[in-house]
């Protein structure tokens, strides 16, 4: 009889710590429900704006006029907080592009020389030929 009795009190904490609150968890989630015009993140890590929702597909639009359907289950609704600091990062990105676009290259940096293209097989032999004039009889360069 005691042993049934810890049976049953090993359930009741189990379904106390674990089921209870997974199934709480899940009802606040399909109560609170995605409007559009909602900033969500899906699972995988990608930023959107909800654009329609359905029963379980939702239409997310992750970059000007790029949708993509999600599973609802797979979206999560993010707070005002994160939004702005996904605000504020990506104005700080849009900074430092613009003064990447501003910052002009100085002299002699190794891109500003870029080598003609060699037009027939003539040219070729040409530089091979200059080439093997600034070797000296053991291999190494002048």
């Amino acid at each position: 009889m005691s042993q049934l009795i810890f049976v049953l009190f090993v359930l009741v904490i189990l379904y106390l710590l674990f089921l209870r609150p997974r199934m709480k968890g899940a009802k606040t989630n399909r109560k609170i429900g995605l409007q559009v015009g909602d900033d969500v993140v899906s699972n995988g890590g990608i930023f959107g704006v909800v654009t329609k929702s359905y029963d379980q597909r939702v239409y997310v639009e992750i970059a000007p006029e790029v949708e993509v359907i999600f599973d609802r289950r797979s979206l999560t609704h993010l707070d005002g907080v994160i939004v702005d600091a996904m605000e504020e990062a990506e104005a700080k990105f849009d900074e430092i592009e613009a003064r990447k676009g501003q910052a002009e290259p100085t002299e002699g940096t190794a891109g500003d020389e870029v080598p003609e293209p060699l037009e027939n097989q003539s040219d070729m032999k040409d530089v091979t030929e200059a080439r093997d004039a600034e070797v000296d009889d053991e291999g190494d360069f002048k």
